[in-house]
């Protein structure tokens, strides 16, 4: 379930990435299949249960924008 978003601009990747589900009417399941991964995991991103890797980041921003934590961040600096 998608929830009202908070700030966007917030450095939070759960905001972020709820914002983007709302802002471009896509749910957790086809965001997902986009990203090549399960859409538990992408419950768990929205319920701050995991946070993705940096790989996963770095597709993320070619798929959808660059989230919050890749803005100035080096390879070894985000989730490993």
């Amino acid at each position: 379930m998608v929830q009202q978003p908070e700030d966007p601009a917030s450095d939070s990747f759960p905001v972020w990435l709820n914002h983007l589900l709302l802002e471009r009417g896509l749910t957790q399941r086809q965001v997902a299949q986009e990203l090549g991964v399960t859409p538990k995991t992408v419950s768990r991103w929205l319920r701050r249960q995991s946070q993705p890797k940096y790989p996963q980041l770095v597709r993320i921003a070619a798929t959808f924008g660059t989230p919050p934590q890749l803005r100035g961040a080096e390879p070894g600096e985000v989730g490993g």
